[in-house]
């Protein structure tokens, strides 16, 4: 979806960045309604076209080592290791 809107303000002491989107919102995974709605998809074939991977439970897997090593293996060729950073900014303490 595209972006609705974008805006930077600078102040003496920070920059603030607002962005603005509008995306869709489905029920969450274990509610009735999600359940509904999966059957919904099901009935009309198109369930498979929209089923996807669930790379957390993957991730807790592969780092909880409750796969057998042969399957690890097997998986880690698709995987690549990210490290992230993350800025927060706050306004001083005078």
């Amino acid at each position: 979806m595209p972006s609705l809107g974008f805006s930077r303000f600078f102040f003496s002491f920070c920059l603030v960045r607002i962005t603005e989107t509008e995306k869709y919102s489905f029920p969450s995974k274990g509610s009735k309604e999600r359940q509904q709605l999966e059957d919904l998809l099901r009935k009309y074939g198109k369930l498979q076209e929209v089923v996807q991977l669930d790379t957390t439970a993957l991730h807790e897997r592969i780092q909880g080592e409750e796969w057998e090593m042969e399957v690890v293996k097997a998986v880690q060729k698709y995987v690549e290791m990210e490290r992230k950073k993350r800025l927060y900014l706050s306004k001083l303490k005078e």
